[in-house]
């Protein structure tokens, strides 16, 4: 196995900073990773040796405020200065480009988790079409549920906060307005990231590391809240060709997905668009981190079963 690590340009001349898993044959086929909020790509390492060990390449990228790319903590949870959202889900398309120049025999996969689970959506519903992927997994996901007029209400506290503090500006309110409750099913914990994984060390871990436990920047809530009021849009996700295989997999104990309610949503809001390839598989007791779970061997091994079918062609279980 190689471990590669290098810059890749955006469009709009952003260096993102690649992480990449390589097998030391020719990869059968590529996954390409986009994370979620408050993380960074190589927390995936063990995912990544994982699949290089049946030959299957990973590449992973810290997205924008995050990780490599941010630079230094003064970024980290900052997207851009004007349409954060869009991009990126410009990015993640610019990876997927490049990635699949460099492997034209081998599918790609895309696997988005929790805030990349949304970019992902993003992504089926503007790129899709270009046919540069071959099935999408998406993990800590949520659904159509989050078309509330909640959303649109909370979209306007970061908004006002960012026309008189600035747009990164650090609020403690709306950062506890987003995560505060998702301890409250999880009584005697010793962090307040136990809503994560049931593993005690990954969460110690997670703890310890600043790439992780930043407050993000107002301007971040307003492109992630105005981003649902946008992907669950019927006409939106509508979009995603009804022939591509999605996968979703999540915890039932998930506070992101309402213990396991809004992945379900999802799952039935893409079937009843008339997409032909939908499954889902919920891991009772899972959190968030289904791949950091003390389960995560089994995830792994599922995962691998559904990417397998999809290489070989068979887009239904």
């Amino acid at each position: 196995m190689e471990k590669v690590n290098e810059k890749m340009k955006m469009t709009d001349g952003k260096e993102v900073a690649i992480h990449a898993w390589l097998p030391d044959a020719q990869p059968r086929y590529v996954v390409i990773l986009c994370h979620g909020m408050n993380e960074f790509a190589q927390r995936y390492d063990d995912f990544g040796t994982f699949l290089t060990e049946k030959y299957v390449a990973l590449y992973d990228y810290d997205q924008r405020g995050h990780g490599d790319t941010a630079g230094n903590s003064s970024n980290y949870g900052f997207l851009a200065e004007k349409d954060g959202f869009d991009r990126v889900v410009e990015d993640l398309h610019t990876v997927i480009t490049n990635v699949a120049v460099r492997y034209p025999q081998a599918k790609l996969f895309l696997l988005g988790h929790s805030f990349g689970s949304f970019v992902s959506q993003a992504y089926m519903e503007r790129f899709s079409k270009e046919d540069l992927i071959a099935g999408c997994l998406l993990s800590g996901t949520a659904g159509p549920a989050l078309r509330t007029p909640f959303i649109k209400f909370a979209l306007l506290i970061p908004l006002c906060i960012r026309m008189f503090k600035g747009a990164r500006y650090r609020s403690k309110f709306m950062n506890d307005m987003v995560f505060g409750g998702y301890n409250s099913k999880f009584e005697n914990s010793q962090s307040k990231h136990a809503w994560l994984t049931r593993d005690a060390e990954m969460v110690k871990i997670y703890d310890a590391d600043e790439r992780c436990t930043f407050t993000p920047t107002v301007s971040f809530f307003c492109d992630l809240l105005g981003a649902l009021s946008q992907i669950h849009k019927t006409q939106n996700m509508n979009l995603i060709p009804k022939e591509l295989p999605v996968h979703l997999f999540f915890g039932s104990m998930d506070p992101v997905g309402d213990y396991g309610k809004m992945p379900h949503n999802l799952y039935s809001a893409y079937r009843s668009l008339g997409m032909k390839h939908v499954s889902k598989k919920e891991y009772e007791g899972g959190r968030h981190e289904m791949l950091n779970e003390i389960n995560k061997e089994v995830v792994k091994a599922d995962l691998l079963s559904v990417m397998e079918r999809w290489n070989g062609g068979i887009l239904t279980d």
